[in-house]
């Protein structure tokens, strides 16, 4: 019984302990690889070049830019966006979100690895979808 006992009580250490070992795993300076846009009509575009680069701290503050551009049948657009505030992760919802001043993005986290960071933002107003790709320097 008491081994029963002390098994539950390491799984249940372990589980709850997740979000530290993610919060570690994030920590540092990543540099974008890929950007991916979906457009309302359901076309999709690549950035395979795109520019920018975020660092996460401590003290779960994020800064950092994005931006890309896209090739398209009427000429060339481009995606940004920028953040200088905190960031969260939710594990149970696989949400990661970014705080800049009064506004959030919520983004969808697919992937989070020592080396690889992806997540994808949907922009409801424009009805897009952007999933962003990082590599850890």
């Amino acid at each position: 019984m008491k081994k029963v006992i002390f098994l539950c009580s390491v799984f249940l250490f372990y589980s709850c302990d997740k979000v530290k070992q993610y919060d570690k795993v994030i920590l540092g300076s990543w540099t974008i690889k890929t950007v991916m846009l979906k457009d309302k009509n359901d076309f999709t575009f690549y950035d395979f070049a795109p520019q920018g680069n975020f660092e996460f701290k401590n003290n779960k503050l994020a800064s950092g830019s994005v931006s890309a551009s896209f090739p398209g049948l009427y000429g060339t657009f481009y995606d940004s966006f920028a953040v200088n505030g905190n960031y969260y992760l939710d594990l149970d919802k696989q949400e990661f979100n970014l705080v800049n001043g009064n506004d959030t993005l919520h983004s969808r986290l697919f992937l989070l690895t020592k080396s690889d960071l992806e997540f994808e933002f949907y922009d409801s107003i424009q009805g897009k979808r952007v999933r962003y790709s990082f590599k850890k320097n």
